[in-house]
């Protein structure tokens, strides 16, 4: 039986690469990732089978390498920038790798670091993600939700962007001086934090590897 690791490499500055994640890459024979994930290990992937991913053709790519590999004693390690169970569709791998001994990496997601920065609980705060997960309406709902609850908001930008996402929420009543952090390019060179508030964020553009944080008055910050 093949095994699979499917590992969070962080969210793109090689320090947070974990030591779990460099042994499980030493152990495979074969490497499936993204450009970003690929650069992240460039240095641990010398002399591997790799199998790079675009954004056209990641679900085909993982398929090949599951129908190439199921017949065999190979690991193979599929790379996912952050952590694995942020926005990288693990149950979708899951059914792709049927019949592997799969393994879960856990990684530093920007969901953590950008909680970091803005010094909010994850536990009092909901997590909505616009990487290509679903209706985008839905989770435009549940995050104007969460804030109705009481709970922060920490949203992985895609879909929707921050300037829509603020717009959207004051417009659907949530107040436009709710204090926001926007965090892009999280761990790179070009790392930029803005603090502000939703009316802020409305007019303004941001990078798409964006992190937005909606702080809500009610968790006493």
């Amino acid at each position: 039986m093949g095994k699979v690791y499917v590992v969070g490499v962080g969210p793109g500055n090689p320090k947070y690469l974990t030591e779990k994640a460099k042994e499980a890459i030493g152990e495979a024979e074969a490497v499936v990732g993204w450009d970003l994930s690929l650069q992240i290990t460039q240095e641990l992937i010398k002399n591997k089978k790799v199998y790079p991913q675009t954004a056209e053709n990641f679900v085909e790519v993982a398929k090949n390498v599951a129908s190439e590999h199921r017949d065999t004693d190979n690991v193979i390690a599929y790379l996912t920038t952050g952590d694995p169970c942020v926005s990288s569709g693990i149950r979708k791998l899951e059914k792709i790798f049927d019949g592997f001994d799969m393994e879960v990496v856990s990684g530093v997601s920007s969901i953590q670091v950008a909680s970091g920065i803005a010094r909010v609980s994850l536990e009092e705060s909901a997590v909505v993600s616009f990487h290509h997960l679903g209706d985008v309406e839905e989770r435009k709902t549940a995050m104007l939700n969460a804030l109705r609850q009481g709970r922060n908001v920490v949203m992985l930008a895609g879909e929707v962007t921050p300037d829509e996402a603020a717009e959207f929420l004051i417009t659907s009543g949530i107040r436009g001086s709710t204090r926001t952090v926007v965090c892009e390019n999280l761990t790179f060179y070009n790392e930029k934090i803005t603090r502000g508030t939703l009316n802020d964020v409305r007019n303004m553009q941001f990078s798409p590897l964006s992190v937005i944080v909606v702080i809500n008055p009610k968790t006493g910050r």
